[in-house]
C-alpha cells in the first residue's frame, strides 16, 4: 500500500478527447490520478481533524461544504444566492464582498440543459461550463442562453423550473447510466415559454456536448459514507462519477468533506 496525506477539496476533472471524465485526488503535495485506480482498493481515513477552507481554523464541524460557522455567515462565496442567483442583492448595496461580486456576478453566465438522473436546467459562469457539467455527473449537456450577469440568469432558471427540474437526483446518478434525451428539441420548448420581458440571448445553435464516466460497474447498493460515522473508508474503486467515488460496499461524495484530514492510501 502506498499512502499520502491529502485535505479534502472537490476532485479535480476534465475530459479526453474522447471525453471521458479524468479525475485526480488533492494531495498535500501535488495531486493523484484516480482514473488508472479503477479495480485497486483504497483506503480513506479521516484523521480527526476538519480545517475552515477559507480562514483554515481548525473547527469541529464545517457548514455548506467546509466553512467554519463565521466564514459560513460572512463570505460571499456561502451566500444563499450562490445557489439562489435570483435572491442576488448587490443592487441593495448589501454584497457581502462587492469587489469580489463584480469579479464573479457580473460575467458572463450560462444557463443549460443537463441529463444527469434526467432532465435538469442550471446556470454556470460561462468560463467553467464543462468543468460544472462534469462535476454534476451530466451525459449530456446543452448551452441555451447566456446573459451578462449571475442575477439575470437566476431569473431566467426560476422562470425555467416551472417547467423543468434544477435538482439531480444523485441515489439515481450512481445506480446506472442515464438514457439519452434529445435536449435541442426540450431547448426550443422551454425558451417558447419564457417571458417577452426576460434580457438574453438565446442559444439556438449550440451543439449537444456528451460525456463518459471512468466506471467499471455501479454499485449494487448505494450505501453513503460518513466520516464522523465511519472514520475508515475502503472497498475496491469501481467508478468515479461527478464529485463521488464508488466503492463495491457504498459512495463518497468527496466534496461534502471540503477541509476534512484524511489519509489516502492505495494498492499497487
Amino acid at each position: 500500500m502506498y499512502e499520502q496525506h491529502s485535505i479534502l477539496r472537490k476532485l479535480k476533472v476534465s475530459a479526453s478527447s474522447a471525453m471521458l471524465a479524468q479525475y485526480s485526488f488533492p494531495l498535500v503535495e501535488g495531486e493523484m490520478e484516480l482514473n488508472p485506480l479503477l479495480g485497486k482498493k483504497l483506503s480513506l481515513r479521516f484523521m480527526n481533524k476538519i480545517a475552515c477552507v477559507h480562514c483554515g481554523k481548525d473547527i469541529k464541524k464545517s457548514f455548506a461544504q467546509g466553512y467554519c460557522y463565521t466564514c459560513f455567515r460572512r463570505v460571499p462565496e456561502a451566500d444563499l444566492c450562490l445557489v439562489r442567483p435570483e435572491t442576488c442583492h448587490f443592487h441593495k448595496g448589501t454584497c457581502r464582498d462587492p469587489e469580489w461580486g463584480q469579479k464573479h456576478c457580473f460575467i458572463s453566465h450560462t444557463v443549460y440543459l443537463a441529463n444527469s438522473s434526467g432532465l435538469k436546467v442550471g446556470i454556470t459562469r460561462t468560463q467553467h461550463e464543462q468543468t460544472r457539467w462534469l462535476d454534476q455527473g451530466a451525459s449530456q449537456a446543452l448551452p441555451i442562453a447566456r446573459v451578462n450577469k449571475r442575477l439575470q440568469a437566476g431569473i431566467l432558471e426560476s422562470e425555467l423550473r416551472k417547467y423543468v427540474s434544477d435538482k439531480t437526483n444523485w441515489r439515481l446518478l450512481l445506480k446506472q447510466d442515464t438514457q439519452p434525451l434529445d435536449l435541442k428539441q426540450k431547448r426550443e420548448e422551454l425558451l417558447s415559454y419564457l417571458p417577452d420581458d426576460l434580457v438574453y440571448d438565446g442559444l439556438h445553435d449550440e451543439e449537444l456536448r456528451t460525456f463518459r464516466y471512468p466506471i467499471l460497474e455501479y454499485p449494487k447498493k448505494i450505501t453513503t459514507f460518513d466520516f464522523l460515522k465511519t472514520p475508515l473508508v475502503e472497498g475496491t474503486l469501481l467508478g468515479i462519477k461527478g464529485q463521488y467515488l464508488l466503492f463495491d460496499e457504498g459512495v463518497l461524495n468527496i466534496r461534502k468533506f471540503a477541509g476534512y484530514s484524511v489519509g489516502f492510501a492505495w494498492s499497487s
